[in-house]
């Protein structure tokens, strides 16, 4: 796919048709939709140039606040916290929120919390670090909590809440 569209404008320029061919196999076509509008949005409204801010990121098509967060982060270097799934699971033990991870003011909370926090870091391996934690240590099952660097003051462990943290209404 990014051989057949290797720019901005490579992508912006083709055929709808081009694109959703080209990325058979690689998962939901809504996606390729929105790259293709997001690219001509990027052309029309910023030169060609991809924003990089959290703000201007969400401005184009199929980009919500945490892929927001992942791009300005790892691309540019800007200090704002990713709040994935792994990320909800590792914060929602460490600090022991007993809210239900389904509530928006949840992930809410944890970007907020998390921002003083990733404001002394390298925000691209901060964020890659907390989705990596999540990912193979923070287990949504049997989490492996003599590895994980943050056990000495995860609340869950301390409490043994690890299997009940996070609540997650059905």
């Amino acid at each position: 796919f990014v051989a057949k569209f290797p720019s901005i404008s490579h992508l912006a320029n083709a055929k709808l048709h081009d694109i959703l061919k080209a990325w058979e196999g690689l998962g939901y076509y809504s996606r390729a939709r929105n790259l293709k509008k997001a690219a001509l949005k990027i052309q029309k409204d910023y030169g060609g140039e991809i924003p990089s801010t959290y703000i201007e990121l969400q401005n184009l098509p199929g980009i919500g606040p945490y892929i927001a967060a992942a791009i300005t982060s790892i691309a540019f270097n800007h200090p704002v916290p990713v709040v994935d799934g792994n990320v909800i699971r590792v914060f929602t033990r460490f600090w022991g929120i007993t809210d239900d991870i389904r509530d928006p003011r949840v992930r809410q909370l944890l970007f907020d919390r998390l921002l003083p926090e990733i404001q002394t870091q390298d925000p691209s391996d901060f964020n890659q670090a907390m989705m990596e934690l999540g990912a193979l240590v923070c287990a949504p099952k049997n989490p492996n909590c003599a590895k994980c660097p943050l056990s000495f003051k995860c609340i869950a462990y301390q409490t043994q809440q690890t299997q009940i943290l996070p609540i997650k209404s059905q």
